[in-house]
């Protein structure tokens, strides 16, 4: 005889076999299956039946099915959903936690997935994208390799020439070293509107929208020819926002701008960029006016080089990464010595890797790395488990007070395939339901969690094709994943227990419960460690030892020549309210400083041995200002020449001294001129403290500067509005044509750690979700467990025991179990937060504490959710439990 398994796919043929063939099909099979059965063995038997009814799963046999059998009974289904529905409506409190939890669990994720999702599209949409590159520079320096992004002078125009088969090439150098000043010139040639512009301004070859064309953006060219419009000197193109902002309801074509003191004329305008790009440019100047900041470009100029003039090119189809790499190479092999050729390699960086690689950086000054994408990846992860794994503990815990419905059903002849569906369905409305609102409650929180991450993905939710696939598959995995367990525990309940009251729990349901509590609070307290660790570097950060001062000095960019910079510094000398001033070409740090590099080396030294350090050009009040100490030797001298320097002990170790008093008045070689060293000053960071020490010169050079230093004397001024009020009355006599700007030392230094700070507030955010759900959960199970001890508690009450024990009865096993947690989480938070701070090249330790206070505040927080319930139930007068039924 057929035993159950072989009926099961007897059934399964008849769903989709005709009624007219299936009788006959059945015999045979049946006949065939009993010949196996004789011959090879029941098992064996089985295996060769499930084979024979697949064979007939074909079009063959399916379209002669008239199909007046329906597949799915939408009328049994219709009446699963109502049920589902009722019961739903019948425990408002368990479909509360439920849908609360799964809606932050969603919202999250799909925010994070937006978040992900903009993150990898940067700069995807230019045709070819996969063979847009990005030229950067690779050094040997002291053995290591040094990763920078400028490119020399030369080197696009001799690539272009001496390379066959490149025909799309761009260089462009954007104006990252300070303010730009534009002024809106009239007819009669003066300044109408005057503005000054911290970022946006690039100066582009026209070959720019050859490489990145923008396509399916909806970017187009507004005015002007696309063709000739970036080809000529002093010609500039606006975005249409900068064309509006400068010419408000004119025609911005033809019209003239006068940028830092030129003049030049509107071209074109095109659609402004999509926030996905690397290229966050307004103002783009042609590339045949370009001007360096106090240097004319210089096509011969090889060795010099500037992180902000970078290169671009699609590769042409005829080469492979390595074989344009040796290309360019051997055309620069060409122009430079042999030290430098083998010491400096460009190499090619694929157009994916620009927004992801902090080793280069780009334009937006936007890193974002994979390692912080999948981190956000695992963290929605996590967060949509959490939520399900609530909704497993929960619907398992109800297990018991389903038990009769399930037996009443399961005598009056409910199949358990029926139960189950049932249950699925009751999962499937919490899923949509929670889906639904987590969609709305995703929409109103974009704005912020985009404003958090620096993000400006713009659209609905909505509205995104992959986000609303992604939230069906949500409600598709929700169902299945949350839904699926409960609905096989309860359905397989033994009707006969269930009816009698003698059923006591689903089986190994309880110790499940208990695993997936472990996992739940495992992983919170992993993120409120994590989230400590983080706030701890940022304490860090902020209140280490930089080398400098950086309270109450503000920068000024300043204009015209050397004589106007020193008539400002004199103006301001004469007022109590400043203290020192200096003038010099940046500033020590921060996010917008411009920087520049040379070669130094000892007298004695082969010119292979080069190092490459960081020069700035500062007078002799630069040191006073800052605060930085000299350790050996003396500080410049007012009429020191350009050949005297200072160096920090960094560069005086580097170059092999032994005592920073034995650099003291040595000679260098300092590019291709010799210079003295007259002092040594004490270490300051120029970078943030992920990147260590860099090696720092300092020399006079008063045609270089652009750059006030002012500190404020707070004491003798009134306030800190009435010293700016004066700075900005001073700079108006001096500089009547130029817009007044300012920026504070300190503000610039935090620019370093914006995203670190960001990363550090997203993930208290996120700590706080993940407590938030497993609370809420731990709230749902004890009161299942309060409901279920009650006449427990109340006879326990009525043999005198305290308020005390019975809190203890019912919280200890969720004490074991939040300690078992916590153990787990301590090493794994420390084992992953360790490789984070190794981001740091100076970095606090992680002390005991820092593992220890997370676990405790989850354990108050979590025993304050499960003691509310508990006290209740031990409030409660045992009279009046008793004598209930």
């Amino acid at each position: 005889m057929p035993n159950e398994k072989v009926n099961r796919w007897l059934r399964f043929l008849r769903l989709f076999c005709p009624p007219s063939l299936y009788e006959g099909i059945e015999g045979d099979l049946l006949e065939q299956f009993a010949a196996d059965v004789e011959a090879f063995g029941r098992r064996k038997a089985r295996r060769k039946l499930t084979w024979n009814v697949l064979r007939f799963l074909r079009p063959g046999i399916i379209l002669k099915n008239s199909f007046t059998i329906r597949l799915i009974n939408t009328g049994m289904l219709r009446n699963h959903f109502i049920i589902a529905y009722r019961f739903l409506k019948r425990n408002p409190g368990h479909t509360a936690i439920n849908v609360f939890g799964l809606v932050i669990g969603i919202a999250s994720a799909l925010l994070i997935l937006s978040i992900i999702k903009f993150e990898i599209s940067y700069d995807s949409f230019h045709s070819g994208a996969d063979r847009i590159y990005r030229l950067v520079r690779v050094s040997q320096v002291e053995g290591q390799d040094e990763f920078r992004t400028g490119v020399s002078d030369p080197v696009p125009v001799a690539l272009e020439n001496e390379i066959p088969g490149l025909d799309h090439i761009t260089s462009m150098l954007y104006w990252s070293w300070g303010s730009v000043q534009i002024d809106v010139v009239g007819p009669d040639g003066s300044s109408v509107r005057k503005f000054k512009e911290n970022s946006g301004f690039v100066i582009a070859s026209g070959s720019f929208f050859d490489v990145f064309d923008y396509r399916d953006t909806g970017f187009k060219w507004l005015s002007g020819d696309r063709n000739t419009a970036l080809e000529e000197p002093n010609a500039v193109v606006l975005t249409r926002s900068a064309a509006a902002k400068y010419f408000p309801g004119q025609e911005a074509v033809g019209q003239t701008l006068r940028i830092n003191g030129g003049d030049n004329k509107v071209t074109g305008v095109i659609t402004d960029l999509p926030a996905n790009t690397e290229f966050p440019f307004k103002v783009i100047l042609s590339y045949a006016s370009i001007r360096r900041k106090g240097a004319e470009f210089n096509p011969n100029d090889w060795v010099s080089v500037s992180d902000s003039h970078q290169v671009y090119v699609k590769l042409p189809s005829q080469y492979s990464k390595s074989e344009f790499e040796a290309q360019v190479d051997k055309v620069h092999a060409a122009h430079v010595s042999e030290e430098i050729a083998a010491m400096r390699k460009y190499r090619l960086q694929p157009m994916a890797e620009v927004h992801k690689d902090q080793r280069f950086g780009s334009f937006q000054g936007r890193i974002v790395s994979d390692e912080r994408l999948w981190t956000l990846g695992v963290v929605g992860l996590f967060l949509l488990l959490v939520a399900c794994i609530n909704y497993v503990n929960l619907a398992t815990a109800q297990s018991s007070i389903r038990a009769k419905e399930v037996g009443i059903r399961k005598t009056l002849g409910g199949a358990r395939q029926g139960l189950m569906v049932q249950f699925l369905c009751e999962a499937f409305l919490m899923a949509l339901l929670s889906s639904l609102l987590a969609l709305l409650v995703a929409e109103l929180s974009v704005a912020n969690i985009q404003g958090l991450l620096s993000v400006k993905a713009g659209g609905f939710l909505f509205q995104d094709l992959t986000l609303m696939a992604a939230l069906l598959a949500i409600i598709l995995v929700i169902t299945l994943t949350a839904g699926f367990y409960p609905a096989l525990v309860i359905s397989r309940f033994s009707p006969l227990a269930a009816l009698r009251s003698k059923f006591s729990g689903a089986g190994g349901g309880f110790q499940l419960r208990q695993i997936l509590t472990v996992f739940q609070f495992t992983v919170t307290q992993v993120f409120v460690i994590a989230t400590f660790v983080i706030i701890n570097q940022m304490d860090f950060v902020s209140s280490a030892d930089l080398g400098y001062d950086k309270d109450a000095i503000v920068n000024i960019n300043l204009p015209g020549d050397e004589a106007t910079q020193k008539l400002f510094v004199s103006k301001l000398a004469d007022d109590p309210a400043f203290g020192s001033i200096s003038l010099s070409s940046t500033v020590p740090a921060g996010g917008r400083r411009s920087t520049s590099h040379m070669d130094i080396r000892r007298l004695d030294w082969d010119p292979s041995q080069n190092l490459v350090f960081e020069f700035q050009w500062a007078d002799e009040k630069y040191v006073d200002v800052y605060g930085i100490d000299i350790v050996a030797g003396r500080n410049f001298h007012a009429s020191d020449s350009i050949n005297r320097v200072l160096i920090n002990e960094t560069l005086a170790n580097k170059l092999g001294f032994a005592t920073p008093e034995d650099a003291v008045n040595q000679q260098v070689v300092v590019g291709n001129d010799r210079g003295t060293i007259v002092g040594v000053v004490r270490d300051f960071y120029t970078q943030s403290l992920r990147d260590g020490m860099d090696k720092v010169m300092l020399a006079q050079f008063p045609k270089r500067y652009g750059v006030a230093s002012v500190k404020l004397s707070i004491k003798s001024t009134e306030t800190l509005a009435a010293a700016l009020a004066k700075l900005e009355t001073n700079w108006t006599n001096i500089y009547p044509a130029s817009v007044f700007e300012y920026d504070f030392f300190d503000e610039s230094l935090a620019s370093y750690y914006e995203e670190e700070k960001k990363f550090s507030t997203l993930f208290q955010l996120f700590s706080m979700v993940f407590l938030a759900i497993g609370c809420l959960g731990l709230y749902g199970l004890i009161s299942f467990v309060v409901h279920k001890k009650k006449k427990e508690v109340a006879v326990r009450k009525v043999f005198g025991a305290s308020v005390a024990s019975i809190l203890l009865l019912i919280s200890r096993d969720y004490l074991k179990l939040l300690g078992i947690a916590f153990l787990i989480a301590a090493p794994t938070a420390f084992y992953f937060m360790q490789r984070w701070l190794e981001n740091f090249t100076y970095h606090t330790e992680i002390s005991w504490w820092i593992l220890v206070a997370p676990g405790l505040i989850v354990l108050v927080v979590a025993m304050l959710t499960v003691s509310g319930q508990s006290l209740k139930a031990a409030s409660t007068n045992p009279a009046r439990v008793l004598k209930d039924e």
